[in-house]
């Protein structure tokens, strides 16, 4: 970080500053509420082979949208992005995006699957699955 700062988005740079601030015993809370959330997710798994939701809760934005509104609640455009995949990303399970459709106004949909941790196989199976039966989709 030291010697690439500059490099990173201005977005990225600013988050691993504010990650800077972050004492020792809060990371480590956090790590503690980290491992419960796994150990939730893991045991989801006993009884389902995999989940399937919308990858974003957004169509894919115009360039340059900052703001968007989800239900009534207004959000910038990365945390909507986000918030239906961060959550795999911190219990580390493997997921996958595919295509699904499109809006009225031609943006992508995507489909996303997601598997137990290290079940990545299963997952990219499944994916395919999935893939063979969605309708493709051309070039706007």
């Amino acid at each position: 970080m030291r010697d690439h700062f500059a490099d990173y988005g201005k977005d990225v740079r600013e988050r691993l500053l504010q990650g800077l601030l972050i004492p020792a015993t809060t990371y480590l809370a956090a790590q503690r509420v980290r491992r419960k959330l796994t150990a939730c997710f893991r045991r989801l798994f006993k009884r389902v082979d995999l989940l399937v939701l919308p990858t974003t809760c957004i169509a894919a934005p115009r360039l340059k949208t900052s703001r968007v509104v989800v239900g009534n609640t207004s959000m910038d455009v990365r945390t909507a992005l986000l918030r239906l995949t961060e959550l795999f990303n911190l219990v580390g399970a493997p997921a996958i995006s595919i295509p699904c459709g499109a809006t009225r106004e031609v943006l992508p949909v995507g489909l996303q699957l997601v598997g137990d941790v290290m079940a990545d196989q299963r997952l990219l199976s499944a994916a395919l699955s999935f893939e063979k039966v969605l309708p493709r989709l051309g070039p706007p």
